[in-house]
């Protein structure tokens, strides 16, 4: 049985123009004016950026890989609610949400985007991701690519087979009770844990994870751990983690291009984090779920999978 952990960043420019007077012609007509220097003429200064934000990752210039969406990407049609949901849409403004979606008796009742976003915006995801590594991880167990979440990472990893870290299970890795050591956080944002947030020889840093506890007995929440649940899906897949989200589930469940946040110029994404998808798309995920690994009347993921995926964790 599969247990996963629950699912779960104005300015302003004075500018002074300085004319010089010149002696006033002889025949007393006014003085002309000055011909205009490049100096002289105010150019129109564009904004600085503001700070970095969950909606402007995209705009960030961050090295990223392409999640190919499907041919004709799924389109939900708004249906009329009589649900009054006032209420619920204004706290969804007090907590500056990007998009609020209501899915209700099959069908999309209300789907509101909060100025300046639009159904287009695809925000960094945050944690989200790692509930979709979970079912990136089931698809490879249903191809025969993982032989179950029963099996030690040491079985995949060449690094631990012959180590006592190689007896974690995936189960324990997708639970988070691996009783790998979380990474240190002092020192600021030279700290062993700021630099793997930065995506700094990640890795090296993830083979690098000692153990602090016996595999299985305590639950600790750690993006590390994801990682290296990222790194197996590389290898056991032979692919980049993106194409085989983007064949596995992305394209299947008819969702649009996204878009993953690399930790290396030229790949490994970030798998705890930096999932950009829309609002619509997480929706589909969402049913995906809700419908047991079903989806156009395709089993996706299997069903065994997500109802052990969505039970409690012993830790």
């Amino acid at each position: 049985m599969i247990k996963t952990a629950n699912l779960s960043i104005s300015s302003f420019i004075l500018a002074c123009l300085v004319g010089c007077s010149s002696p006033a012609p002889a025949d007393g007509s006014p003085p002309s004016e000055p011909p205009a220097t490049e100096e002289s003429i105010e150019q129109p200064v564009a904004p600085p950026p503001g700070p970095p934000s969950f909606s402007t990752a995209m705009s960030r210039n961050l090295p990223s890989g392409t999640v190919e969406g499907a041919e004709d990407p799924a389109s939900f049609s708004l249906v009329s609610t009589d649900i009054n949901l006032a209420a619920a849409s204004a706290h969804a403004a007090e907590m500056q949400s990007f998009a609020f979606l209501v899915w209700h008796k099959g069908e999309l009742r209300h789907a509101e985007y909060f100025a300046p976003h639009d159904k287009t915006l695809r925000p960094e995801s945050a944690s989200m991701h790692k509930s979709v590594l979970a079912l990136v991880v089931g698809a490879a167990i249903d191809q025969g690519l993982i032989s179950g979440t029963d099996a030690a990472i040491g079985s995949y990893l060449d690094e631990w087979a012959a180590d006592p870290r190689g007896e974690i299970t995936i189960e324990q890795l997708l639970q988070m009770r691996s009783g790998l050591k979380p990474l240190n956080s002092e020192g600021g944002m030279q700290s062993e844990s700021m630099r793997f947030m930065a995506g700094e020889n990640v890795r090296e840093t993830v083979l690098n994870l000692e153990l602090a506890h016996d595999p299985g007995t305590v639950f600790h929440y750690a993006g590390t751990v994801n990682q290296v649940l990222g790194l197996l899906v590389e290898r056991t897949s032979g692919k980049p983690y993106e194409q085989f989200l983007s064949e596995s589930i992305w394209q299947p469940i008819g969702a649009n291009t996204a878009y993953v946040w690399y930790n290396e110029e030229t790949g490994f994404p970030r798998t705890h984090t930096g999932l950009l998808a829309t609002a619509e798309d997480w929706l589909k995920l969402g049913l995906l779920v809700k419908d047991y690994g079903a989806a156009n009347g395709e089993q996706i993921i299997s069903r065994d999978y997500i109802e052990a995926m969505t039970s409690p964790s012993p830790t």
